[in-house]
């Protein structure tokens, strides 16, 4: 965590800009309800640098995952708001089909920046000064992120910080283990978060999961397959490449969207 205070050299739009944080400042924690991004909240909570946590509803996450952020925020006591951006998965889906992997970066943008950027306008709105937001993101989750990954950064209009920046996966685990905090139990079906299943590098691997763990979500994906106008992304799951295969596409990468990479 950050220790008295930093300044951080940025250059936005060919401007350098220095960012001073606080020894004291409180920050926002974006909360999957992935295994990184919960550390995250539970390190910055036990320093006491936590205002409160913010879930992505995307719409195409599992009822489970967000059942389990809203009761890990309960039984940590986190003050939890819940932001969409500002078009639907549905919407998206039914008039232009679903999304693949050329396609990646966009529906993250729809689903997840944008409703980070809502979060950033009501802070800024209600709270009168741009928000400081936790990541889980980690530079050795992939090769391809630990060359563009940075511990702090001025994004959005808001300030960054990835307070679990050097974590490997045995500390991510051991800490989770030493402090008693619960796993999402998405990890013991479909290996992740589950909180964004938009479909971009799904397969019929993860499709077949879907349909035995989690068969509302399964219907509704059905449902969209019948009813999209698109004939050419009719199908969920686009690529015959392993569950988020995203070797070689680095505009995949992103804070936002952190399980979406290859180590």
């Amino acid at each position: 965590m950050i220790q008295g205070n930093i300044d951080i050299t940025l250059q936005i739009a060919g401007v350098i800009v220095i960012m001073n944080l606080e020894e004291d400042k409180k920050g926002w924690a974006l909360l999957s309800g992935g295994k990184d991004s919960t550390l995250a909240a539970v390190e910055m909570s036990i320093k006491n640098k936590l205002e409160g946590v913010v879930y992505i509803d995307t719409g195409i996450g599992l009822n489970e995952t967000k059942e389990y952020v809203e009761e890990i925020s309960s039984k940590f006591g986190w003050d939890l708001k819940v932001f969409r951006g500002y078009t639907s998965y549905d919407s998206y889906v039914l008039k232009h089909g679903f999304p693949t992997p050329s396609g990646h970066s966009q529906i993250m943008h729809i689903l997840k920046l944008d409703a980070v950027r809502r979060f950033i306008s009501w802070h800024k709105r209600e709270i009168g000064v741009a928000p400081l937001l936790f990541s889980g993101v980690r530079r050795s989750e992939s090769s391809r992120r630990s060359q563009w990954a940075r511990r702090f950064q001025f994004y959005q209009g808001a300030y960054w910080d990835c307070p679990i920046f050097h974590y490997d996966d045995d500390k991510v685990w051991k800490f989770h283990y030493e402090h008693k905090i619960p796993i999402n139990s998405a990890y013991g079906t479909i290996g992740k978060s589950g909180d964004c299943l938009c479909g971009a590098f799904g397969n019929l691997t993860e499709k077949k999961i879907i349909e035995k763990y989690y068969p509302y979500l399964s219907d509704h994906i059905s449902h969209l397959e019948e009813n999209t106008k698109s004939e050419k992304y009719g199908i969920w799951g686009n690529t015959d490449k392993s569950i988020c295969a995203l070797k070689g596409k680095g505009q995949s990468e992103h804070l936002l969207c952190s399980e979406c990479s290859m180590q």
